[in-house]
């Protein structure tokens, strides 16, 4: 995971009183492609250096993509688990645990199109991936207007 997810997972796990079944049944997906993110890194790195043929650049970068992607989605799940199953300390911020439920939501979402989108545009998907921290931004707002 990357070091804002890793820092929201230690955040969530700061303002939770207990663990359920359920939390630690998600924990399987989200352990097996952290531990699978250094190979499709480095995949995604030789394909974008020239070593692959342009349908193993689009594999690469859609199996980056997806495994983010799934990463993303099992945090926003994660956040939603405990916000749902009341597993939450008295004093947790909720309007923050929901923001940020929401945003892994978006953003895991936004990631996993993108990883569909590397079959036609492959070359143009990193940069798309630069809207990330528009689309959070957008997504809090939104959410703010609630």
């Amino acid at each position: 995971m990357s070091t804002p997810q890793v820092r929201a997972h230690h955040t969530l796990f700061d303002q939770i009183e207990r663990v359920s079944q359920s939390m630690l049944l998600l924990h399987i997906p989200l352990l097996f492609f952290v531990a699978f993110l250094p190979y499709t890194t480095s995949l995604f790195g030789e394909a974008n250096a020239g070593h692959f043929p342009e349908d193993g650049r689009a594999l690469a970068t859609g199996l980056f993509a997806g495994n983010e992607a799934v990463l993303l989605l099992a945090q926003g799940a994660l956040f939603t688990l405990v916000l749902a199953q009341r597993l939450n300390r008295p004093e947790a911020d909720l309007p923050r645990l929901r923001a940020n439920a929401q945003v892994y939501w978006a953003i895991g979402i936004y990631w996993l199109l993108t990883a569909v989108a590397c079959a036609w545009m492959v070359t143009a998907v990193p940069f798309l991936w630069l809207a990330t921290p528009l689309l959070a931004f957008g997504t809090v707002r939104v959410l703010r207007r609630r």
